[in-house]
């Protein structure tokens, strides 16, 4: 959609009532996706040029073939979302960080949890010198391993296998870990092994995600409650 500058002006002239709304809206714990604020961006500044700034989606719609992050305490949960309401991801029936994790196809509802809200990623041409695939290549590298497990948190974790459907390289911005890529069998070959006590050291503070150092940028923030399959 073509980006407006008069409703770009429009919005810079009404942005002191957005800050306002803000503050009724935490303050009334209004569910994200209600807040009046974000209706506003998401409907009648949907054209200004400030939306790209702040990174707002306006297209619900998700793509197969997609790599999705959703923030959990302490840490960001990674899956590749291959239509018809499904996603595939390391992850077990109790948590997405037990010793039993393995590669799953469940539903977005699985892998959302109880989030409000969940971010889309964009990938540049290439992320480490390796061609990044299309969606269709990158759902079908996804499925091919719905069952792969030797999950471990800081060498083999969802971050690395969801990097790795979309660029052949398995890479975790937050453990700042690359395990190589297709040479490595099956997916990659984890050579450290993370303890669970680990994840009692982060506490509520989520760990840092250095993604954007190999160009890979969050590119859409949508609602749990209105994206479109």
């Amino acid at each position: 959609m073509a980006k407006d500058w008069a409703s770009t002006l429009v919005e810079l002239l009404t942005s002191p009532v957005s800050l306002v709304t803000d503050v009724v809206d935490v303050l009334m714990d209004t569910p994200v996706h209600e807040r009046f604020s974000n209706s506003i961006k998401t409907d009648v500044f949907q054209d200004s040029h400030l939306r790209d700034l702040e990174r707002v989606g306006t297209d619900r719609k998700l793509r197969p073939g997609t790599i999705l992050r959703v923030g959990r305490t302490g840490f960001w949960h990674y899956g590749v979302y291959i239509g018809g309401d499904e996603t595939v991801h390391f992850t077990s029936e109790e948590s997405d960080t037990s010793e039993d994790n393995r590669v799953m196809r469940t539903n977005m509802s699985k892998f959302l949890g109880d989030a409000e809200e969940f971010q889309t990623l964009r990938f540049p041409k290439k992320v480490c010198g390796r061609r990044v695939y299309n969606g269709k290549e990158t759902c079908a590298r996804a499925i091919e391993k719905i069952g792969l497990g030797d999950y471990s948190f800081l060498g083999n974790n969802c971050q690395h296998f969801a990097v790795w459907c979309k660029s052949g390289v398995a890479i975790s911005g937050q453990t700042v870990v690359v395990n190589g890529g297709e040479s490595d069998s099956p997916v990659y070959r984890a050579r450290i092994e993370a303890s669970t006590s680990a994840m009692g050291l982060l506490g509520w503070v989520k760990v840092p995600d250095l993604i954007g150092v190999f160009g890979i940028e969050v590119s859409r923030t949508l609602f749990a409650s209105n994206y479109l399959p």
